[in-house]
């Protein structure tokens, strides 16, 4: 019984190197075959591979969340927009909790048009006459064939570059499955600049003036309107951030309870 035993741990631990071997390997041919794409570079140390796509710069990686027994895997794509193009986004899976939130105001959710779409997304984003042209129907429907994922932006590197940053529950290993993530996260990135100029243009009325034949074009509104976007998202930037710390302080103070409690529990026995 001993032997047999001895035996299936030896078999168990042979087993999760064999696993673990198998895994990296997999992992090091995705990034190869990832940077191949991207025309870039890969780095299996760090689980990375970073280059370009349809000129917009790339960068995915495999990381993992949490630890233990409650650790995940996720494959996170940065794709890296135009600069001086103003943008706040989060899009996710609505909450339980969501319809009030929006309802009461708290939370904005910037709607598409697409019902289906809509309902399973908040998008809680500005300025939302830009947001409202970045989702073209192939993203949504790329968008609604995966179970679990995010879309945000974030700010990275020293000098502070804004990315828009897809979160994808599991490794992306195979070509099937990174290939569309990476093309839709350079469209939605190159499309940026786009969205602004229709929105540009739609805040641009044709005002009467100059010859008969052309009349000329008041650059006011549109000034104005990007003016306007530049507060909307620094004033959705300062609620989310007000937010995360209040959210951090109330975790601080629950854990103050739990150790005042702890204390006067171990005082009185």
């Amino acid at each position: 019984m001993e032997g047999l035993a001895v035996l299936a741990v030896v078999g168990f631990i042979g087993f999760a190197i064999w696993a673990a071997i198998s895994g990296n390997q997999r992992r090091r041919t995705a990034l190869e075959a990832i940077a191949s794409k991207l025309s870039g570079a890969a780095d299996s140390k760090h689980a990375h591979a970073t280059g370009t796509l349809a000129g917009i710069p790339i960068t995915l990686r495999y990381t993992t969340r949490g630890s233990g027994s409650s650790s995940e895997s996720w494959t996170e794509i940065d794709a890296t927009p135009p600069a001086g193009y103003p943008l706040s986004l989060l899009l996710r899976a609505h909450g339980w909790f969501d319809s009030g939130k929006i309802e009461r105001g708290d939370l904005v959710d910037v709607t598409i048009g697409d019902p289906e779409f809509d309902g399973r997304f908040v998008i809680e984003a500005a300025p939302a006459d830009v947001v409202r042209h970045l989702f073209p129907p192939e993203l949504r429907a790329y968008l609604m064939s995966r179970k679990q994922l995010t879309i945000d932006t974030a700010k990275v590197g020293d000098a502070g570059t804004l990315v828009l940053r897809l979160s994808v529950r599991g490794w992306l290993e195979k070509p099937e499955d990174f290939t569309p993530a990476l093309d839709q996260m350079a469209e939605l990135a190159a499309r940026v600049r786009e969205a602004h100029a229709r929105a540009d243009q739609a805040a641009t009325p044709a005002e009467p003036g100059g010859s008969p034949y052309r009349p000329a074009v008041d650059a006011a509104p549109a000034r104005d309107a990007r003016a306007a976007r530049a507060d909307e998202v620094a004033k959705l930037e300062a609620t989310k951030a007000a937010r995360a710390a209040s959210g951090k302080a109330i975790g601080w103070i629950i854990i103050a309870i739990f150790i005042v409690v702890g204390l006067i529990i171990v005082a009185h026995k």
